[in-house]
């Protein structure tokens, strides 16, 4: 089974900016990745109410998620019981902490996207059984 192309995502400093400005940019590539058929994780340190503002406040930008601090169902498989792992699995994590700059995120994701257009097989050879 091949897993489609999954990208977890931080909130805070790298979606939105310390000065509650939206990172357009990523923000409409993370979109187009999505409506493509990539798998999209919001992939962030909140939790409560401070959770559900960052979900609200992506979806009033019109981005959505496949999973919220957790795996997407389809990568299950990956993992021997079958349940997944406490830690996210994704082909790009983009977070601000994150070693390298945005702009090799935004190469990585045209990498993915490509592979979802044309069906390229995919570096890593763990995702097809």
């Amino acid at each position: 089974m091949k897993i489609k192309p999954v990208v977890a995502v931080d909130y805070d400093d790298t979606l939105i900016y310390e000065n509650g400005i939206p990172n357009e940019q990523l923000v409409s590539v993370l979109k187009n990745f999505r409506k493509k058929g990539g798998k999209l994780i919001l992939w962030t340190c909140r939790n409560g109410n401070k959770l559900h503002e960052a979900i609200v406040n992506c979806a009033e930008l019109g981005l959505f998620f496949d999973a919220v601090n957790c795996n997407v169902p389809e990568s299950y498989y990956l993992f021997e019981d079958g349940h997944g792992s406490p830690k996210v699995f994704a082909h790009l994590y983009i977070d601000d902490k994150a070693q390298g700059n945005i702009t090799q995120a935004y190469e990585k994701i045209e990498m993915l996207l490509n592979e979802l257009i044309y069906n390229r097989k995919m570096d890593e050879d763990i995702y097809d059984d």
